[in-house]
């Protein structure tokens, strides 16, 4: 558990201290949790590859790219950032 504080300084001149308790989860230690934090994440992009949204299981129709994300269509769910993927160049 860890504890927050602010200062604020209003406008008519007083100060307001704000806390707040914090509680964060541990950290991953053991080999099981990044086991199971890699086959979680395998298996959402193994979803998009697949052509289904990994959030709500609609069918992908389109990948959109809008600034550094990339988007589902037709259900607009963001799925990564980065850039769409392209085919590779046929060679002759």
């Amino acid at each position: 558990m860890r504890l927050l504080r602010w200062a604020i300084r209003l406008l008519g001149g007083q100060s307001v201290i704000i806390t707040a308790t914090l509680e964060l989860p541990p950290p991953l230690t053991g080999q099981a949790e990044r086991a199971a934090l890699a086959a979680l994440r395998a298996d959402y992009f193994r979803r998009i590859l697949r052509g289904s949204c990994p959030h709500c299981e609609q069918p992908i129709t389109q990948l959109v790219q809008q600034g550094r994300c990339v988007f589902a269509v037709p259900c607009q769910h963001r799925l990564y950032p980065g850039i769409i993927p392209t085919a590779p160049a046929a060679k002759e």
